[in-house]
């Protein structure tokens, strides 16, 4: 047999194909990747998109929330339509201590549960965005405020739900701070009794931006309602002001030197009476030892 020359490269046989099973491996791969990406850009699926993403968000705050560490708990109902429109039904928990601790010039833990409308099956965006609809611009939920060490005023109680709005609610769809506004008039108050407590109940006429702008960048707020219309749905100014209702219940826990607000801001008068009816007026608080991790006592809904 004939040696091979130097240098010469040795005979190969026919290229071998890699086993079916790491091409298999590879398909699977990309047809995830390929899911992922769907699920993460599709308009279609901003409704699954922003309860995955809201109640990862939640559970990563909730850690260290006002309720985690007081053992006090607000529970509100969200499996009910308002008016025929669903809300999102992710109760999402937001922490703001420093924020509104500089917002008062006074050292207070501060979380906010809050809820926000859905999304109507395979659409882009959250009823948030539409103005027809009864939860346009509308919110509801909790606010915990401890270590004020009393119970707040009906004027800080207001302060709040200020800096709520202008340095976060708004901030998070764009809208800067100094160009925010939110004023609150015609405060009436008068007590209620709701989960077997005597709650001081403010009702109140609103002023505050709408969300409508014209997309200018990537917002965080996007991730919970969906990008807003295109042309800001045909407004011709963006983050127009607009007319709101405004109904708060304040309770003080002295033991736990917690405020508890329940709230809600909508548009349509209506609106607000069923939240109130159907949610906020179905609160139940639940009573934990933060020592001991044991329930104490569960508070059965009350009504006024």
């Amino acid at each position: 047999m004939k040696a091979p020359e130097a240098g010469a490269m040795p005979e190969t046989g026919p290229a071998r194909r890699p086993p079916r099973r790491h091409r298999r491996r590879w398909l699977s791969l990309g047809l995830v990747a390929l899911a992922l990406l769907l699920f993460l850009l599709l308009p279609a699926l901003a409704g699954p998109r922003a309860v995955l993403l809201m109640s990862a968000y939640d559970q990563l705050n909730e850690r260290h929330s006002v309720a985690r560490q007081s053992g006090v708990t607000v529970s509100l109902p969200l499996d009910t339509q308002i008016m025929g429109t669903a809300l999102l039904p992710v109760m999402n928990t937001f922490n703001a201590s420093a924020g509104l601790s500089a917002y008062l010039n006074q050292t207070v833990t501060f979380s906010i549960d809050y809820a926000v409308a859905g999304f109507k099956p395979l659409a882009a965006r959250s009823e948030f965005y539409n103005p027809d609809s009864p939860l346009y611009n509308s919110y509801l939920g909790c606010y915990y405020v401890g270590g004020l060490g009393r119970e707040l005023t009906t004027t800080e109680l207001m302060t709040v739900t200020a800096f709520d709005q202008t340095c976060l609610a708004l901030p998070a769809l764009g809208l800067a701070t100094a160009d925010s506004q939110f004023e609150a008039t015609d405060l009436q108050t008068h007590t209620v009794t709701l989960a077997g407590q005597t709650w001081l109940q403010v009702d109140a006429s609103l002023r505050t931006n709408g969300p409508l702008h014209h997309v200018r960048g990537f917002q965080t707020g996007y991730l919970q309602f969906g990008w807003p219309p295109a042309a800001a749905g045909g407004q011709a100014t963006d983050y127009a002001p607009l007319a709101m209702y405004g109904r708060m219940y304040l309770l003080y826990l002295p033991d736990k030197d917690l405020n508890l607000a329940l709230y809600a801001m909508t548009a349509n008068q209506s609106a607000l009476d069923q939240i109130d009816q159907q949610i906020l007026r179905q609160v139940r608080l639940t009573y934990a030892s933060t020592d001991a991790g044991v329930k104490l006592t569960t508070a059965l809904p009350g009504t006024s």
